[in-house]
């Protein structure tokens, strides 16, 4: 009796053991939790590859709330030295709005000298992208294509004319003097993207009206006139008044 109670209990307890031994081994199996402080960029996406993976990665740290990862992701970027055009078409994607915005991070890093260094690159990267932007824009190559643009299909006409609006006045000089050589039905496309462009061209167009033939002259009336570039009235004023004008020109500017 004894020895049979002795082989149960040494039963059971040989039980226990085998028991307890599968679930430590289950607990080394598992997998363990996420860590939390890994860079969560790369726990989705792959290692940003070019300009567009870089800024992705920075902004994706930043709205988790990761700075002191979007700001190893800002050293890479701009230790890679991405040319003008990269740089600007990186504007042309998310804005320079948006790259102005990574001066709004208050502490990108615990460490100071990091934090700092965060900092100065942001400051390096906005400056950059605008210096590249204003480049692009300020382009006479680029800016001759768009007004050749002018007169393609509608969709053409549409990217044309969206991108002189952001050229702005450096896209007049240039508008101005192909209106003096361009057909009347191409005139008719050019003089149309000079009334819809913004307000900061009527200041060039009202000095290029001195020294253009009186045709092209009449053409920039009109486009002040459809305007309401109150700006011009002096001018106009001087025009409408001055006895070596043409009367044709002098009539028109009274309107």
């Amino acid at each position: 009796m004894v020895k049979g109670l002795r082989r149960i209990a040494l039963g059971m307890m040989i039980a226990c053991i085998s028991m307890e031994g599968l679930h430590v081994s289950a607990q080394d199996e598992a997998p363990k939790p996420p860590d939390n402080r890994r860079d969560g960029y790369r726990q989705f996406f792959k290692q940003p590859q070019n300009i567009f993976d870089y800024w992705e990665a920075i902004t994706f740290e930043i709205e988790v709330g990761k700075y002191d990862f979007a700001a190893r992701y800002l050293h890479d970027l701009t230790e890679k030295k991405y040319s003008d055009a990269e740089l600007a078409s990186l504007v042309d994607k998310v804005t320079l709005n948006a790259i102005f915005k990574l001066r709004l991070v208050g502490t990108w890093s615990k460490d100071k000298i990091i934090n700092q260094q965060a900092k100065k690159e942001a400051d390096d990267l906005i400056q950059m992208a605008g210096a590249a932007s204003l480049k692009k824009l300020q382009d006479p190559e680029r800016i001759a294509k768009l007004i050749q643009q002018l007169q393609g299909n509608p969709e053409e006409r549409a990217f044309a004319f969206k991108e002189l609006y952001r050229s702005g006045s450096y896209s007049v000089p240039f508008l101005i003097a192909d209106l003096a050589k361009q057909t009347i039905i191409e005139k008719a496309y050019i003089l149309d993207a000079l009334k819809r462009l913004g307000s900061e061209v009527e200041a060039p167009i009202i000095a290029a009206l001195e020294g253009m033939p009186v045709s092209a002259q009449v053409d920039l009336i009109d486009v002040l006139v459809a305007r309401g570039a109150i700006q011009a009235v002096p001018e106009l004023w001087f025009l409408s008044s001055d006895p070596r004008r043409p009367e044709g020109l002098k009539k028109k500017a009274k309107l």
